[in-house]
């Protein structure tokens, strides 16, 4: 009887911990379902919600860790009782659970780490296309103050033909920021601002 009441301890501990589990992962999925990822790069502030709501996500799951390791523990120690007593069919129940439980936390385990890697990964590009728009920008602010201050078109030959290496100098800087800003906008789809740049940087050209 002792052997008994202490197995029925034991159980009611499993059974505890297994409704814990079984009441957060169900949340902890419907959760990442709403994270659909969809267009990634194309809205920079959605994707940055995004990651940050998987990276909570994931503090979450690691957080349910403990429950788990403690469930397969007692689990075992459960199995073993009901098996000395020759309760084979609870303890092949306890051991589904078991593998049930596992089988859950390792699944969101992967979908939440993949879900991490698309974000961050997109994330990421957009702030490299900041970074480099932001680059443009600042060559755009730098040329049109040094057009706008640059000297008048000399009569001596010599200065004539420095100014006129100057000038082939800019207009290859503008053709080639042109084709970047050109393969930004491919990158990112989007054409709006870009085009806002890009006649700017041609307006540059034909000063």
């Amino acid at each position: 009887m002792e052997k008994l009441a202490a197995l029925m301890k034991q159980k009611k501990g499993f059974d505890d911990l297994k409704n814990k589990l079984s009441s957060v992962y169900p949340q902890i999925e419907a959760r990442l379902s709403n994270i659909h990822g969809n267009g990634l790069g194309k809205n920079p502030e959605k994707d940055a919600m995004d990651l940050s709501s998987v990276k909570d996500l994931k503090a979450d799951l690691i957080g349910q860790d403990r429950k788990l390791k403690d469930l397969l523990q007692s689990g075992e120690k459960l199995v073993k009782g009901l098996s000395d007593l020759n309760m084979k069919p609870k303890a092949e129940e306890v051991k589904a659970s078991m593998a049930e439980m596992k089988e859950k936390h390792e699944n969101l385990q992967s979908e939440i780490g993949e879900k991490e890697e698309e974000l961050s990964s997109a994330v990421s590009q957009q702030q490299n296309i900041r970074n480099r728009l932001d680059g443009l920008l600042k060559w755009m602010s730098e040329t049109e103050n040094m057009i706008e201050n640059r000297p008048l078109i000399s009569l001596d030959k010599d200065k004539l033909g420095q100014q006129l290496k100057e000038q082939r100098l800019l207009s290859g800087e503008i053709e080639t920021n042109k084709i970047l800003l050109e393969r930004i906008s491919r990158e990112t789809g989007q054409n709006t601002s870009d085009d806002d740049a890009e006649g700017a940087i041609l307006e540059l050209n034909e000063r």
